[in-house]
């Protein structure tokens, strides 16, 4: 489940919040998915956090996956 900012989730537990710290990485270095994690792991509670941040970067069509490296579009 994507957490978005709610009554329940404020806005830093949120997926949004995590945007940024995914495009940061993202704007030095094209990465793969498993590099970009261990660099950023701290940021989110688990990998689903992390997962679910991707999806909505990739549906927001912000970064783009070939050949598991993401970058930015």
């Amino acid at each position: 489940m994507i957490k978005f900012p709610n009554k329940i989730y404020s806005y830093n537990d949120s997926a949004l919040s995590k945007f940024v710290v995914v495009l940061n990485e993202l704007i030095i270095t094209d990465t793969s998915v498993i590099d970009l994690y261990d660099k950023i792991q701290e940021s989110f509670e688990d990998i689903n956090d992390y997962i679910d941040t991707l999806a909505c970067l990739y549906a927001l069509n912000k970064i783009e996956l070939n050949h598991n490296m993401l970058k930015l579009i």
